[in-house]
């Protein structure tokens, strides 16, 4: 069980800690003591830069150097530890002064009187989670991914006396399994604060100012819409609120076209390159292959930073694939010249899952420039990639040139302009699946829109990785 009685002056976690989480997790004791407060579960949840984190993790190295402790450091999913908290409790550990007495591993931390981090994801790696063994504390950072079921597993393996369990993270939709558990249905013997950047003493100004420029972007939307979209936004990231969007499309047309035109072909951008979501199933009830091609502009050669030049969107089953990258790599080729690109072809990006696994083995054994797409965007939900770009299209810097606009492709019996279509019939709001249904082409189709979001995230989010 956790010691109540800390070895450390009364006024160190005011110094450490803002002021809720000092008291989530300390009280006063005697004689000028500082007792922790044990507690089965511990729960910080708030928007951005609100130091939860930073806490949690500072209270766990302050903890291991008390007594020996089994620290397990846990997220939905983790495909190396650079996905972790790892690298945030190497920099506490410096911070606090504490390098001399914790051995940094590259595949864990040891800490004095054996007091040990380990490093897991609950959905990669669900037998490790199930094998642990002696935990006294699991730290569970992000915990608004995880869902029911990973729960089912972590929670029942950390079994030890007075052990506990600690998250962080911001809520999403109420319909979220975190959420629901430790919000809306507290457990038992459970210590709850919100906190947000401004109740964090030491909030960054590097924070302050994305903060500010979050404001500056509501009130530069092109229309109401697009200020309610983005407000809805800025309360989720910035005051820790769920997200509740106002009903109907996510994004407008008028944000995407130039006084409600198409715009002309851009003349030099840096890169054309293309983003691919994948599958191979074939039939009306399956997935399709979904692909865009863009433009961008990394040094304000163009009016925009970035365009949609073409798109296309078919069933492709496992003969036709060897058939489908090569005419992907033809069309870039073709825009490239179309463009006068100034740096050439930044090649593919595309969705590392089902037919897409397929496409980067042909790219490699080809020598074509194909990559798969960045694990944390793929990893998101639906609804999270779209929020990510949606601050870059509401701003109005992704345009339609008059060719993408204009095309209609025929998929499954339906002609008309399927990306427009699929980006306009996004919603923020969770739909229900229908199993016993066939797919409604007005709501159940997205290749394309993944595809789109994908491209914006990939050339605004991370420019570069060009």
């Amino acid at each position: 069980m956790l010691r109540r009685r800390l070895s450390m002056s009364q006024t160190t976690p005011s110094e450490l800690l803002p002021p809720k989480l000092r008291d989530l997790f300390f009280r006063p004791g005697r004689n000028g003591s500082i007792e922790y407060i044990p507690s089965r579960y511990k729960v910080a949840h708030g928007g951005r830069g609100s130091a939860k984190s930073w806490g949690f993790a500072s209270v766990a190295v302050i903890l291991a150097t008390q007594r020996k402790l089994r620290v397990l450091c846990a997220r939905e999913v983790q495909s190396s530890i650079r996905d972790s908290i790892y690298r945030l409790l190497c920099d506490r550990i410096e911070a606090l002064g504490f390098s001399a007495y914790f051995d940094i591993q590259r595949e864990g931390i040891l800490g004095p009187n054996g007091s040990e981090f380990t490093f897991a994801g609950v959905k990669t790696d669900p037998n490790k989670i199930k094998s642990a063994e002696g935990i006294d504390i699991c730290l569970v950072e992000e915990a608004h991914k995880v869902s029911d079921e990973s729960w089912r597993i972590l929670i029942p393996t950390i079994r030890e006396s007075g052990s506990e369990i600690w998250l962080t993270f911001n809520p999403t939709l109420e319909e979220h399994s975190t959420y629901k558990r430790f919000v809306l249905e507290t457990p038992p013997d459970c210590r709850r604060v919100e906190i947000n950047w401004d109740d964090n003493p030491w909030f960054p100004a590097a924070l302050e100012l994305e903060r500010q420029y979050d404001l500056q972007r509501i009130a530069n939307a092109d229309d109401n819409g697009g200020k309610a979209q983005l407000q809805a936004h800025y309360d989720h990231v910035w005051g820790g609120k769920i997200l509740r969007y106002p009903s109907g499309s996510f994004f407008s047309l008028g944000s995407l076209l130039e006084d409600g035109k198409a715009v002309d072909m851009p003349l030099h951008p840096s890169w054309v390159f293309a983003t691919i979501d994948t599958a191979n199933k074939t039939g009306r009830q399956h997935d399709g292959c979904g692909v865009v091609y863009w433009a961008v502009d990394l040094h304000q050669v163009c009016k925009y930073p970035l365009y949609v030049l073409d798109w296309d969107y078919r069933q492709i089953d496992g003969a036709l694939l060897v058939e489908y990258l090569p005419r992907v790599f033809e069309r870039l080729e073709e825009l490239a010249v179309s463009c006068q690109v100034l740096r050439g072809v930044a090649g593919a990006r595309i969705e590392d899952k089902a037919s897409g696994m397929v496409l980067l083995q042909q790219a490699m054994n080809n020598g074509w420039d194909a990559r798969p797409l960045d694990s944390k965007l793929t990893a998101m939900g639906k609804i999270e990639r779209g929020i990510n770009v949606s601050g870059y299209v509401h701003q109005g810097q992704v345009k339609f040139i008059k060719q993408a606009f204009e095309r209609a492709v025929t998929y499954k019996g339906v002609t008309k302009n399927h990306l427009i279509s699929q980006i306009l019939k996004f919603t923020a709001s969770v739909v229900k699946p229908r199993h016993d249904e066939l797919p409604d082409p007005e709501v159940d189709w997205d290749d394309l829109a993944d595809s789109f979001f994908y491209g914006v995230a990939a050339a605004l989010g991370n420019p570069e990785g060009f």
